[in-house]
Parts: C-alpha cells; structure tokens; sequence
C-alpha cells in the first residue's frame, strides 16, 4: 500500500516514523507547505515534494494529513476527488460543519477514514478498557482526567499556530480532544452535555520566529466538567504550561475501588501503568514495558503505529471497531465546540 504525507513538522517528526518499516508500506513522499525545510531532516531527497498537487500525481493509495486544522477540510477535499483514503490529524478540521461535510465526502466517494485518536492504542488504555468492559458500568460513578505537561511552560519558548486560535490552536485542541475520545470510547457512552468550563492563557505573549512579539490567542490552561448520556460525571483538567510535568492520569472511581492509568514523564513504556486503590493500597496490575519493545523511546510512536496497521487491515475489508473515523471527529468536535460555547 502506497502512504504519502501532508505535514513537514508532526507529519514527518511522528507520522513518518510510525509508518517506517510497517510491512507491505511504501511511502512515496512527504509533502510541506513549499518551504523547503523538511529537505534537511529526509535521508532520501526523492521522497520530498514541494506541493499537494505533485504528491497526489504519485499515486498514494492513503494520504495522511497532518496540519494545522484550518487546512483540513480543502485538502480533505482534494484527496478524496482524487479517491485517495485519509488519516486526519485531530482536531479534525476547524468546525464541526466542515467535519461533517468532510465525512461526507468520505461517504460519497466510498473512501476510508481514520482520525488519529492514537492514544486508544496505547497498551495501558487498551488494558484500561478491558477492565471496564469486564465489569458492570453501573459500578462506576464517576471518571477524572489530570492531564497536566510543561512542555510550553517557558514563555521564552517561541510563538506558533498552536497559541492562535483562529488557526486552531490551544490545548482543547491539543489535548482535551484526546480526552473526549477517551472517555466515550472507555465507557461506550457519548457525552450528553458540558456542565461547566473555565479556560486561561497562562502566558499572554511569545515572540516569534522573526522575534516579534505575538499575543497568545489560545488557551493554555482548560478545567471542563461533562455529563455522560448514562449520567456518569467527568470532569478533566489540561495544560501544557504546568510548572512541572505531572502527566496524564485517568481515575475510573467504582464502587469502591478506584481504577487508575497512570502516564509519568519522561513517557516511556515503563512509566505507563494501570493499578487499582482501595482502602489505600496501590495494587499494580499492568506494566506497559512487558508490550512496548525497548526500542520506542516514546510510546506515542508505538501506538500512532498500532492505529496505522489497524487502519491498513480496514482498507482491505477488515472490521473498522475501534478504529477513530471521520465520523467520531465529527461527533468530538461538537463537544468541543460546546466548550468553547460554554456560558
């Protein structure tokens, strides 16, 4: 199966190392804005392309979009009249009426879809969910989600299409739409409504490239509570200016014990584990170092690369469960704009 990339920055820093080596892949090209600048990171100069078009006339049978949201839907667009199947970078567009007009291109044309909701394939969430399944959801009263990173807690880290919201940015956007993803596909619930929601721009200004002085239009900081359609409260916490990196964790509080997955910086396998509290003792019972292979640095390739063959084995006629669609993008990015509603 022929695989070409739209993205020079996550597209190739993530994307393309995650399709490296995947049996039966050829990745034809990756494409950037017309800059040049992924030519210096490439090995094989013959893989780059300098415009949508030239990628499209090599043939790829998938094309993975990994740009800002608000170029989603034309390239979107483009792919599908040229009967190319798309992997989408969340946030899936940068409304929801272009998400659902998008999935329904995808319909039209009969083309596959996949939204990269990549942390449902991390093993802890996958075990996560074999344990709530395992159990009945009438025991479960409630779910928190602590998502809290430094990554951009610097102010002297620079400016990008991530602080600006028209563009898409702000770690709603970034972050809490994992979340989303997360606790309806864990629970097999939608989310029924936003029952509160308080944003913050940490920091209000950051220079850019060129050393200008942009204000931050995004927010850094989002505290959000949700109702499922089962009645069961969520509520999360997000930012990515934390001043130290706690990670994410996600607390499923039954009856009486409380389920936990737990991720701790620096993100390796090792330091992703599933465990149960009750009566306050910690009991361990999933590690994800006995599944990740000691090669993955980071456990975000391992798992971008378990949703890529998943979706390989869909194109070819196989089940789509599990598999994040347009159609689930769409249905999330109503939420999120629910949030960004929210009075």
């Amino acid at each position: 199966m022929r695989f070409g990339i739209i993205g020079g920055g996550f597209g190739y820093d993530s994307h393309f190392e995650a399709l490296k080596n995947i049996k039966g892949i050829d990745i034809v090209g990756i494409a950037d804005s017309g800059s040049g600048r992924l030519l210096s990171k490439l090995t094989n100069s013959e893989l780059y392309f300098n415009s949508i078009e030239s990628l499209i006339k090599s043939k790829p049978n998938v094309i993975t979009i990994a740009t800002p949201p608000c170029n989603h839907f034309n390239l979107i667009s483009k792919l599908a009249q040229s009967n190319i199947h798309i992997v989408c970078e969340k946030p899936f567009c940068i409304s929801s009426t272009e998400g659902l007009k998008a999935n329904s291109l995808i319909e039209k044309f009969k083309l596959a879809s996949c939204i990269n909701f990549q942390y449902r394939f991390e093993p802890g969430i996958q075990f996560l969910k074999s344990k709530i399944n395992d159990q009945d959801i009438d025991n479960i009263k409630s779910v928190e989600v602590i998502w809290l990173t430094s990554g951009r807690k610097d102010p002297n880290s620079l400016w990008t299409w991530r602080n600006d919201k028209q563009q898409g940015g702000g770690v709603i956007n970034a972050f809490l739409i994992h979340i989303i993803d997360l606790i309806q596909w864990l629970l097999n619930c939608e989310i029924n409504d936003v029952v509160k929601s308080k944003n913050k721009i940490i920091i209000p200004y950051r220079r850019d490239n060129y050393s200008n002085v942009r204000p931050v239009t995004a927010e850094d900081f989002t505290e959000v509570e949700f109702i499922l359609k089962n009645n069961i409260l969520a509520s999360s916490k997000v930012s990515n200016c934390n001043a130290t990196s706690i990670g994410l964790q996600i607390t499923i509080n039954r009856n009486e014990e409380k389920l936990i997955f737990e991720h701790k910086p620096p993100f390796r396998a090792c330091d992703q584990s599933v465990f149960v509290e009750k009566e306050n003792k910690k009991i361990s019972l999933f590690n994800a170092s006995n599944i990740i292979p000691t090669n993955y640095e980071d456990t975000r390739t391992f798992s971008l690369r378990e949703l890529y063959k998943k979706f390989i084995l869909s194109v070819n006629g196989a089940s789509k469960r599990d598999l994040p669609s347009f159609k689930s993008g769409y249905q999330v990015k109503k939420i999120i704009e629910k949030i960004n509603n929210f009075e």
